[in-house]
């Protein structure tokens, strides 16, 4: 097996992540050779197996793999996984230490798990069209190899930065704490994660238990970031499984609620402006020559329903109450 030798690269130059590395171009195939009956065996486990991926340009890295997160990773036919690489592998390939990256694949190995996930895809990058303090998603072509022979399949999968990375580039810190005021989070931040998930129909959030949400503060700064992951229950990406938070009342993912979580009507609108003047942005986000036809002009339809509407039908504040 050849080893990752990557090309030279500009001596004064800082070295890139191997997130980055291997997602300089959209939609590039890799494949993930691993024993795949093992790996789903322990699903339950935070126990680390054997692979070893292979960039589009026939470079191998070897990895450590592991399943990660909830209820994806006991539901979905393919669980979340998580790719460890050895840091003394990637300084050899001049690459930064960063050396986790997060890998999601179809919750079904069909159409419509495959259109979820490249919804899901859509919203990460909208979302990163409208801040910097987000996390990097990135679509690739994967080829999943058991070592078994049994198994072997080319679909779509996204490439998620890890938290360890997102914060390295942030210069941030994680603010682990439950039922944060809102009083301590940035409120022009925290107001554009709201309107956001409002646009993409998300209720499966809340910033007081940070669930899919990562609270962060950048260093000489004040004002706590959320920062939003896992966008697979929005409306606009319309899995099969997701439905909307009980807090709401709501009855289908396809409508949407305003959860304010304290924060004030001044930044709130601000946060719509700010949506506003990227709406053609987002338009041509969701028609991505990944997207079926039907997923690019249903999500784009989605998407006009928010720009076309007043005041929001439905609006609570999960601090106070509805």
């Amino acid at each position: 097996m050849a080893p990752a030798v990557l090309p030279a690269q500009n001596e004064n130059a800082a070295p890139i992540s191997i997130f980055e590395y291997l997602t300089r171009r959209e939609g590039d195939t890799l494949c993930l050779q691993l024993d795949l009956q093992a790996l789903l065996a322990k699903r339950r486990t935070n126990e680390y197996g054997k692979a070893v991926l292979t960039d589009a340009g026939g470079r191998h890295f070897p990895v450590e793999v592991r399943c990660y997160g909830k209820f994806r990773r006991m539901k979905s036919e393919m669980p979340p996984v998580k790719l460890k690489f050895s840091k003394k592998k990637l300084l050899a390939a001049q690459l930064d230490t960063l050396n986790e990256v997060k890998l999601v694949l179809p919750f079904t190995n069909d159409e419509k798990g495959v259109e979820a996930l490249l919804g899901e895809y859509i919203c990460y990058r909208m979302y990163e069209r409208l801040t910097p303090l987000s996390y990097r998603a990135r679509l690739v072509n994967l080829r999943l190899c058991d070592n078994h022979g049994n198994t072997e399949r080319l679909t779509y999968a996204l490439l998620l930065e890890h938290e360890e990375e997102l914060l390295a580039r942030l210069r941030a810190q994680t603010v682990d704490r439950w039922n944060i005021p809102a009083a301590l989070l940035h409120q022009d931040q925290t107001a554009l994660m709201i309107r956001f998930q409002y646009l993409i129909g998300n209720t499966d959030w809340d910033i007081s238990s940070q669930r899919n949400v990562v609270l962060l503060q950048q260093d000489g700064t004040e004002g706590i970031v959320p920062a939003p992951y896992d966008f697979d229950f929005a409306g606009m990406v319309g899995a099969i499984y997701a439905s909307p938070n009980s807090d709401t009342g709501l009855k289908s993912i396809q409508d949407r609620c305003l959860m304010s979580y304290g924060t004030g009507d001044e930044a709130l609108r601000r946060a719509a402006l700010t949506i506003k003047a990227a709406e053609q942005d987002l338009y041509s986000l969701c028609k991505s020559k990944w997207l079926p036809r039907k997923a690019s002009a249903r999500m784009t339809a989605y998407l006009k329903s928010y720009f076309r509407e007043g005041k929001p039908a439905c609006s609570i504040d999960p601090i106070k109450g509805k």
